[in-house]
């Protein structure tokens, strides 16, 4: 993200395509401008190398540098989310929120949608020949328990488990004890608890 400065002197559409970016930082935005979803910075280099498509600039930034730039058009633009969620990464869309020929200057936009590997549930976007699992991790410390309404001493750390396929609603849960040797800070000790969790997960996981 660039500085305060270079934020202040640029475009007004820049501004808020930086705005976009400070909200999303983890996500590619795809910033709609008329008739294309534009990406800039280093999410134009992202797109133009991971999409195949033509990498130029649109203007440039306070240091003189140039401002990198790739885009989509927007009526094909599910063909190129697909294949960048298809490649990990996670999109948001940011979209022209009123009719640009109603708009007093620049037109309002927002993020509108956000589409990520594990979330997407659009048919377009979902491969016949494979599911996309959420997962999530639950501690649960040792310490008193209630078990039955009854307060009960748990001795040993134990992980909540869960997958979750948003698209079918295919969903798996378990649970892990963690002895207490395996508790310990040593690399060695972390290793062989990483380890355990994983062979846990592959002996249930659908995945």
């Amino acid at each position: 993200m660039p500085g305060i400065t270079e934020r202040e002197k640029a475009t007004p559409a820049m501004q808020q395509y930086y705005a976009a970016k400070e909200q999303y930082p983890d996500c590619i935005i795809f910033f709609r401008m008329g008739d294309f979803y534009e990406t800039f910075c280093e999410d134009a280099e992202i797109c133009a190398r991971e999409l195949e498509i033509t990498l130029t600039s649109r203007g440039k930034m306070a240091n003189g540098e140039s401002i990198p730039l790739a885009g989509v058009p927007h009526h094909a633009v599910e063909t190129y989310l697909g294949r960048m969620i298809q490649k990990g990464y996670k999109v948001a869309i940011c979209e022209q929120i009123e009719d640009p020929k109603k708009a007093k200057g620049i037109v309002k936009r927002d993020v509108i949608r956000v589409v990520t590997p594990g979330t997407v549930i659009d048919a377009s976007l979902l491969s016949s020949d494979s599911s996309r699992f959420l997962m999530a991790l639950c501690e649960n410390k040792a310490g008193e328990q209630i078990v039955g309404g009854k307060k009960a001493r748990k001795e040993n750390l134990s992980l909540g488990i869960a997958f979750l396929e948003i698209s079918t609603g295919e969903f798996y849960a378990t649970t892990i004890e963690v002895p207490d040797f395996l508790q310990k800070k040593e690399k060695d000790s972390q290793n062989f608890l990483y380890n355990s969790i994983l062979a846990e997960i592959s002996s249930f996981s659908p995945v």
